[in-house]
Order: C-alpha cells, then sequence, then structure tokens
C-alpha cells in the first residue's frame, strides 16, 4: 500500500507540474515494491499460490514497472520545460508545449504560455478552444467542494 501511495503522489506532483519530491517518490515507491517482491519469494509454497498473495505479487510488479515508467516520464518533462524555458526549440514551440501539457495538465504556467503563443499568433479560435477545454475539464469539480471542505472552494 505504501508504494501505491507514493507512486500516487510521485504522479500527482508531476501531473500539476511540480518536480520537487517527484524522483524521490517514484524511486521509493520502486524500491519498497522491489523488498516487497524479494519477501513474497520467501514465502512457502502453499502461501505463495494464495489468491492473495498473487494479488498482491501482480500490484507489486505493476508499481515497479509504474515507478519506472515515472522516472522516465520526469525525465521527458524535464527535457521540454528545458526546451520551453531556453527556446531551444525549433518550429514546433506548439508541440513542445501539447507534449508538456499532456504530461502536467495541471501546470497554469504552460496553459498561459499556449494562450499567448496563439494570442501572438492570432490563433483566436484556438485561444478560445483551449480555454474552453480547460474551463470544462474544471467543470467537472464544480460542487466537490461541499460540507467540511467549502472553506477552500476556489
Amino acid at each position: 500500500l505504501r508504494a501505491k501511495v507514493l507512486y500516487l503522489l510521485g504522479n500527482s506532483l508531476l501531473r500539476g507540474g511540480y518536480l520537487d519530491g517527484v524522483t524521490d517518490a517514484f524511486e521509493a515507491s520502486f524500491d519498497i515494491a522491489e523488498k516487497a517482491l524479494e519477501d513474497a519469494g520467501d514465502l512457502t509454497e502453499s502461501d505463495r499460490n494464495s489468491y492473495n498473495t498473487q494479488n498482491a505479487v501482480s500490484l507489486l510488479r505493476d508499481l515497479t514497472k509504474k515507478g519506472t515508467e515515472g522516472v522516465s516520464t520526469l525525465g521527458k518533462y524535464d527535457a521540454l520545460k528545458t526546451k520551453l524555458e531556453t527556446g531551444s526549440y525549433k518550429k514546433n514551440h506548439l508541440d513542445v508545449l501539447d507534449d508538456t501539457l499532456e504530461i502536467a495538465p495541471a501546470a497554469i504556467e504552460w496553459h498561459v504560455a499556449k494562450v499567448k503563443y496563439l494570442i501572438g499568433r492570432r490563433r483566436w479560435f484556438a485561444v478560445a478552444n483551449h480555454c474552453e477545454q480547460v474551463a470544462a475539464r474544471a467543470a467537472k469539480w464544480d460542487g466537490i467542494f461541499s460540507g467540511d471542505l467549502a472553506d477552500i472552494d476556489p
């Protein structure tokens, strides 16, 4: 369970565009899952063949794979972010922005950069379309902050 929580933490941070702690979360998730798989190898034959053990081992293998993929995705995001910040892209600025937003869809700075880029190119329909898509995705969460969460409703 701890390995899964750490993986989800790393994934959430990455999707928000935050790089601090992402690598640590993915690597810790991978390490915990690997250790648990090693411990599962020490079980008796009857314990290894139980349904619950097989499910747990399958989940742990999946988490080791996802942890590795998470670190790889983080590297890709970091490279795209560097391209955008340094201007080392060629003519595919919009493609780089779209790839960055695919990895980190909650990173507001990249949405702003995309809108500014589209405005600079006078692509008004694309600006309206992008803003409408962002608003529609956010509207799915309307009403979720109720009860004890009402104080933090944006």
